[in-house]
């Protein structure tokens, strides 16, 4: 999203989707990366009717990034030892993504945030 990324010649970011959803309210769509350099980018976009009911437009897109150097910290917070990319999908896919900046923040997770509202 507002993150940029070297990228080492003929690879790109792993990925996974933790939200994707569309209903009477909107769209919501929250995805996780792991770059090549062990940088975790946690980007997200809500659109619709619902966001403008809360926020008065209908457009919010943000952007957190979790240095390499803060992905143990966060592996030892979500308990678990295996890829950080499966373990942030166990514990915030669907519904439960709404709770994961709130966690980042319980548990001091270092990040680098960005946001924008609008059309």
């Amino acid at each position: 999203m507002r993150f940029k990324y070297p990228r080492k010649k003929n690879t790109a970011p792993r990925g996974v989707v933790l939200r994707d959803s569309e209903d009477a309210e909107g769209t919501r769509l929250l995805e996780a990366f792991l770059s090549s350099d062990g940088d975790i980018l946690i980007q997200g976009r809500d659109y619709g009717d619902g966001v403008e009911k809360i926020l008065g437009l209908r457009e919010y897109e943000w952007a957190w990034k979790i240095p390499a150097g803060h992905v143990p910290a966060l592996l030892r917070a979500l308990e678990a030892d295996d890829d950080v990319l499966s373990a942030l999908k166990r514990r915030f896919s669907g519904n439960d993504a709404a709770n994961l900046g709130e966690f980042l923040d319980a548990h001091g997770i270092a990040t680098e945030k960005w946001s924008r509202l609008g059309d």
